[in-house]
Parts: structure tokens; C-alpha cells; sequence
């Protein structure tokens, strides 16, 4: 899977870039949000983003923010050092889907990451059948158009 690690802190970033390669993840890093953003307007963008929380000039926040009203299908997991039980309901209200917090443990990434990998593939499977529906609904209605034509 194609993985966006986005983290100001060069240390973090080529550790999660090495870890995540390791497992097998084709990884995309960059150090702010708005090269973030970039390679998430891309013609086939990553579908999972590691987001540091307090980066600059556009941090995680913003960049969850901007995903979710662009309405993009990434899968967002938000890497930050806040702690505290206010800030993780606020990234996950701001438009997290999962929060794993600085140091963290690498299975316990991996596990995040094949939560999101499955979410990934719920929501590719869902968008397969959404557009197979849509395809029949059309030709029923191509089929009702003919039929009364033909009446």
C-alpha cells in the first residue's frame, strides 16, 4: 500500500519511512503539510496518510481539514506528542480517524495500519458495488425508455 508520512521532525519521518518500508509499504515522506497536500491531489494519491499533529506552516489539523472537505477517501492517522483525553477527541473531531501518540510502538502501528488498510478495502469494495448499481440502474431506465417507445 502507498503510505503519506508527513512529519517536520527529519528523525520521526526516516524512522516511520524505514519501518513502514520494512513492512512492505511503498512510502511517500514530506516535511510539512503543504507538500502533504501535494502528493493528496495527486492523480493516485496515497490512500493512507501519517499526519504529525503540529507542523508548519500547515499542520495536521489543517491538512485533515482540508482532506475531509475536499472529499477525498484517505485514511488519516494523526502522529502527535498531546496526550492529553481534550486533544485526542479534537483530532479525531477535526477529522482524524485513528490518533497514536509520540513514542510510539511500532506494532502498535502496524496494528493501526492494517485497521486502515481494511477500512481502505471496505470503502474501495463499497465504491466497486456503488458503481456496478449504477451502471443497472441505467440500463433498467435505458430499458423502460425503449419499452415505452415501443408501446
Amino acid at each position: 500500500m502507498k503510505i503519506l508520512v508527513a512529519d517536520d521532525d527529519g528523525v520521526t519521518r526516516i524512522l516511520l519511512k524505514t519501518l513502514l518500508e520494512k513492512d512492505g509499504h511503498n512510502v511517500i515522506a514530506v516535511s510539512d503539510g503543504v507538500q502533504a497536500m501535494e502528493q493528496l491531489r495527486k492523480e493516485d494519491p496515497p490512500r493512507l496518510a501519517i499526519l504529525d499533529w503540529e507542523m508548519s506552516p500547515m499542520d495536521g489539523m489543517e491538512v485533515s481539514r482540508r482532506v475531509r472537505e475536499g472529499g477525498m477517501h484517505i485514511y488519516l492517522l494523526m502522529l502527535t506528542s498531546r496526550t492529553h483525553r481534550d486533544s485526542v477527541i479534537k483530532g479525531l473531531s477535526g477529522g482524524a480517524d485513528d490518533y497514536i501518540t509520540k513514542p510510539f510502538d511500532h506494532e502498535e502501528l502496524r496494528a493501526r495500519i492494517r485497521i486502515g488498510e481494511r477500512i481502505i478495502s471496505l470503502q474501495t469494495s463499497l465504491a466497486a458495488q456503488l458503481a456496478k448499481a449504477q451502471k443497472a440502474l441505467a440500463q433498467i431506465q435505458e430499458l423502460k425508455e425503449t419499452l415505452n417507445v415501443a408501446l
